[in-house]
């Protein structure tokens, strides 16, 4: 499998599961944002999983433009690079959503791959998806024996039931590609359950419901995660998920 990241885990270690952040829409919650990485820095976290949509971007609907406090790329590259919260020892790993993505698809400019090479503190790893094996200490670090989180920027809408859109991927992801953890952003819903052996997240936003949401019937969840994980020979012996909750 392509696009496949190492890292290494302390035993015990905690990290960062969070997403649709939404910079630079008049909903973006930005003091949120900052309270959730003050939180992970008290927590001893160093590192940070972000889902995607990082940015809001522009034209991705119609009427975005009302819903916009800082309007195209260049200006919304700039805007993060000055504001997204920096902490030192911590790096967050960005994937690319269907927002920040509009850009891309309309004139080749990847807006999180260009903040990234402005803040060596965060880093790019793909567009809607990256895979993460997380390894300790007793793993061969050139081996591909670990756990396998992924980031994803999962498309597909909500369902009735909130666990529905990760049982349909799980289902339609044949067993040895599966990861051990996932986190998925887009939905802006705040979820944790372990089922067929995989732990699954969705990583929750910091952006309320804009009129676009809110006319599809959609609240948003002001939230994010921290895990505490307990791995050995490439098994979860133990996860602790702690949602953090800024609405």
């Amino acid at each position: 499998m392509n696009n496949i990241k190492h890292l290494m885990i302390e035993d015990g270690e905690k990290i960062g599961l969070c997403g649709d952040t939404h910079i630079c829409s008049k909903y973006h919650v930005p003091d949120a944002l900052d309270r959730y990485y003050d939180d992970l820095e008290k927590a001893g976290v160093k590192k940070v999983i972000h889902t995607g949509d990082l940015t809001d971007g522009y034209l991705v609907y119609k009427g975005q433009l009302d819903d916009l406090m800082v309007w195209g790329e260049p200006a919304q590259r700039e805007y993060v690079v000055r504001n997204y919260p920096r902490k030192k020892n911590m790096t967050t790993r960005v994937i690319s959503g269907n927002h920040d993505l509009d850009a891309f698809m309309k004139g080749g400019s990847n807006i999180v791959e260009n903040i990234c090479r402005d803040r060596p503190d965060m880093k790019y790893d793909g567009m809607y998806y990256a895979r993460y094996l997380l390894q300790d200490k007793s793993t061969d670090p050139k081996s591909n024996n670990g756990v396998k989180l992924d980031s994803i920027h999962d498309t597909a809408r909500r369902a009735y039931a909130l666990s529905y859109p990760a049982q349909r991927r799980q289902r339609d992801t044949p067993p040895s590609q599966r990861p051990d953890i996932s986190a998925a952003g887009h939905r802006h819903v705040s979820f944790y359950t372990f089922y067929n052996d995989e732990h699954i997240f969705e990583t929750g936003c910091f952006e309320r419901s804009s009129p676009f949401l809110l006319g599809r019937g959609i609240q948003s969840t002001l939230a994010a995660w921290i895990a505490e994980l307990s791995i050995k020979d490439g098994k979860v012996r133990k996860i602790k998920p702690e949602l953090l909750v800024y609405g």
